[in-house]
Formats: C-alpha cells, sequence, structure tokens
C-alpha cells in the first residue's frame, strides 16, 4: 500500500504549498526592500558624483584663476625687476658721468699746476742765470741785445 515516502513526499508538498505564499511574500519583500536599498545607493552614488563633478569644475575654475593671478604676480615683479634695473643703469651712468667729469676736473687742475710749477721753477731758474751772468760779466757790459742773446742761448742748453 502506501508506504512512508509516499506520505513523506505528500506532507512535503502540503507543508510546500502552505509556507509557499507567506516564503514567497517575505522573500519579495526582503527583495523589494534590496531594490530600494540598491536604488537608493544608486541615487545618492548618483547625487555625489554630481556634487563631485561639481566640486571639480569649481576647483579647476579656482585653480585657473590662480594660476593667472600667479601669471599677473610674475609679470609685474619682472616689470618692477626692469623698472628698477633700468633705474639703478640711469643712476649708475649719472654717477660715472659726475666722476668723469670730476676725474677731468681734478686733471685739468692737476695740468695747471704743474704747468704753474714748471713756469715758477722756469722763472727762478731764469732768474737765478740772469743774476749769476751779471755777476759773472759785471766788469765786461756789453749791450742789452747780446745779453738777451747769451741768456737765451744758456737757457736752450
Amino acid at each position: 500500500m502506501i508506504d512512508s515516502t509516499f506520505w513523506l513526499a505528500i506532507a512535503s508538498f502540503i507543508f510546500l504549498a502552505a509556507t509557499y505564499r507567506p516564503i514567497k511574500k517575505a522573500l519579495l519583500e526582503y527583495l523589494d526592500k534590496e531594490i530600494k536599498n540598491v536604488k537608493d545607493n544608486i541615487s545618492e552614488a548618483s547625487s555625489l558624483k554630481a556634487d563631485a563633478t561639481t566640486l571639480v569644475t569649481d576647483l579647476k575654475c579656482k585653480l585657473a584663476e590662480y594660476e593667472h593671478e600667479r601669471d599677473l604676480m610674475i609679470m609685474r615683479s619682472k616689470e618692477q625687476s626692469q623698472k628698477r634695473l633700468e633705474q639703478n643703469h640711469l643712476e649708475l651712468e649719472l654717477l660715472l658721468a659726475r666722476k668723469q667729469k670730476e676725474i677731468t676736473l681734478r686733471i685739468e687742475q692737476l695740468k695747471l699746476d704743474a704747468i704753474n710749477h714748471i713756469k715758477n721753477e722756469l722763472g727762478e731758474k731764469a732768474t737765478n742765470l740772469a743774476i749769476f751772468y751779471l755777476k759773472e760779466h759785471q766788469n765786461s757790459l756789453p749791450k742789452d741785445a747780446e745779453i738777451t742773446t747769451r741768456l737765451l742761448s744758456g737757457l736752450m742748453v
């Protein structure tokens, strides 16, 4: 007759039929809940991605602004350095011109001093020579022209 395997199969079938709907309902609720969680995660990820994209765009704009500001600062620094260099060059040229003028004036003064010294020495020598000549030739009184000629010939020697 009907053996225990048959009754076990029937009991299993009844058990499955009785628990199918609640298990199905619980399983579907669990899956719906997981699907909702996945959708929420995807939505949150999309929102985070949009925020990150906006943040990256903002940062790129700020970086571009900073690079532009840096370039302006570098350009201004170069301009200021160039102006300062030109100003220093001009000041140096003026200083050199002033020093050259001072040196030229000093050289001219030294030349004049040397010429005056030579004139004084020459005058002294001529005077001493004339006195010596007159003392030597005191007895023989030559004419003025002869004295001048002898004096000049003595100076040239």
